[in-house]
């Protein structure tokens, strides 16, 4: 073999082989490090992408959360919550009410308004006023009387919330009270003593809304 190809050619192949090994073993060397180096950038580069969309998706749920409570907040100004207790606007929607449930007679008492300790009111310079309320209510059928509580809570202005209700049957149904119906009288089967508190908040400037109807 040797003598075919010559000592020099051998030779030559022997150190061209070398070189390449040489080459290749100084390529390595060089492009271990630099791979390395690169996977490193590669995964702090993934982890600041992480930490960009971890942020980005904090910022969506943060201006979802504001957009609620922005709707909240107008939801609330429109019912009137941030507003002081007018007391004739009140017997006004009294009246309303008592129409519209068809309630045979609603006598109510609002009593004079006192201030409520409200640690997140008073970080918006707010405090909460809290007045109780108390109806007495005579209908037909106690239907009326839950129709009476669900408008007085819808069209109320401020929050309103229910804390007592004692519902008795005055009478039963007899011949006499179908007579007396029939008649287009309107006979009280139920009453009902209800006690509600009405809250709403105000800025820490205003005064006392008492009063009473």
């Amino acid at each position: 073999m040797i003598k075919v190809l010559g000592q020099k050619r051998v030779l030559m192949l022997f150190v061209l082989g070398g070189l390449n090994i040489a080459l290749l073993a100084g390529v390595y060397l060089y492009l271990s490090p630099q791979k390395a180096q690169k996977e490193r950038e590669q995964r702090t580069l993934r982890a600041k992408i992480s930490a960009m969309q971890n942020d980005i998706d904090d910022l969506q749920l943060t201006f979802e959360q504001l957009e609620t409570q922005q709707a909240r907040f107008e939801a609330l100004k429109d019912d009137g919550f941030f507003g002081v207790q007018n007391r004739r606007d009140a017997e006004k929607v009294l009246e309303a009410v008592q129409r519209e449930a068809g309630v045979i007679s609603a006598v109510a008492s609002i009593k004079a308004g006192e201030f409520v300790d409200n640690e997140d009111a008073a970080k918006a310079d707010y405090r909460v006023l809290s007045s109780e309320i108390t109806v007495r209510v005579e209908a037909l059928d106690d239907i009326n009387v839950y129709k009476y509580l669900a408008l007085l809570e819808a069209k109320f202005p401020g929050e309103i919330s229910l804390k007592d209700l004692n519902l008795i049957r005055k009478s039963d149904v007899s011949a006499t009270v179908l007579r007396a119906i029939a008649s287009g009288e309107n006979p009280a089967l139920v009453q009902a003593d209800i006690r509600l508190t009405w809250k709403t908040m105000v800025p820490n400037d205003t005064n006392n809304a008492g009063g009473s109807l």
